[in-house]
């Protein structure tokens, strides 16, 4: 596939009713998060809900610079991960909803698997070899593992420098510690933990059913979530290379092959 100027490749993107009426049912709903949180005299839930909005055309201007053509379903992905988010985070549905999370990650490492076998692809050439498929599918899985220990890293400096709980905390009833045993090869075990007392400062204190693990749980889980979506991605990918291409185009973006400053230029 050729790449046009941004104006005739906007056109395209936007020629389907089907995907026009995805984007209209979108917007839809950040405004009307965006309302209720007007009403709500919240700023910053505000703010996130028209944040997301603005999301849609630099995807499109990101897609158009790099050179990759999301279809239909992949861009339904995209937006409805965002959904989740807003969901998750300005409607609190990632605490009452504690599977909404699982999906999410699962769903953003097929996306990143698609995503970084594209990018294979635009290095690499269109693989019409059995050997050169495999590379861009190794290729996908690494880009994957690395989008997604990014947005961990993410989390935790976010964590640390806006003192805000990016990684979500758990409440658990046993813990294994080699510091607390003094012996780092005999971890002390705590089993059947019922009451966490916690003194801080002005005298105060804050009783916990259980013991807080402050994100090691939630972290480790994100990431080994997001490589089950990635590994589900790959199998689909390996099974469906010969028999079924169509269905692995349908999840991998277009790859869009042109002179690099002509992209850029035509932005400008």
């Amino acid at each position: 596939m050729e790449k046009h100027s941004f104006k005739n490749y906007l056109k395209e993107r936007l020629g389907k009713k089907s995907f026009v009426a995805i984007l209209i049912g979108y917007i839809l709903f950040c405004l009307f998060s965006a309302i209720i949180w007007c009403i709500a005299f919240n700023a910053k839930k505000l703010f996130i809900s028209l944040a997301f909005i603005v999301a849609i055309p630099l995807i499109f201007i990101a897609e158009y610079a790099i050179g990759i053509h999301m279809n239909e379903f992949l861009t339904s992905m995209v937006i409805l991960i965002m959904i989740g988010t807003i969901l998750g985070f300005c409607f609190n549905l990632y605490i009452t909803l504690p599977w909404l999370d699982t999906v999410m990650h699962a769903l953003s490492g097929m996306l990143f698997s698609g995503i970084g076998f594209s990018f294979a692809e635009k290095f690499f050439g269109k693989p019409k070899t059995g050997k050169l498929f495999y590379g861009c599918l190794v290729f996908a899985i690494c880009f994957s593992f690395s989008a997604s220990l990014c947005w961990e890293f993410y989390e935790y400096i976010s964590t640390v420098l806006t003192n805000k709980d990016m990684m979500a905390d758990t409440i658990v009833t046993e813990i294994h510690s080699g510091l607390l045993s003094g012996i780092h090869a005999e971890a002390l075990q705590l089993n059947g933990i019922t009451k966490t007392v916690i003194h801080y400062e002005n005298g105060q204190s804050y009783v916990i059913n259980g013991y807080l693990d402050i994100g090691l749980i939630d972290t480790m889980s994100d990431l080994i979530i997001c490589t089950i979506g990635t590994a589900i991605y790959s199998i689909i990918a390996v099974l469906c290379h010969t028999k079924h291409p169509r269905i692995n185009e349908l999840l991998t973006p277009e790859v869009v092959f042109c002179d690099e400053e002509q992209a850029f230029d035509s932005l400008r």
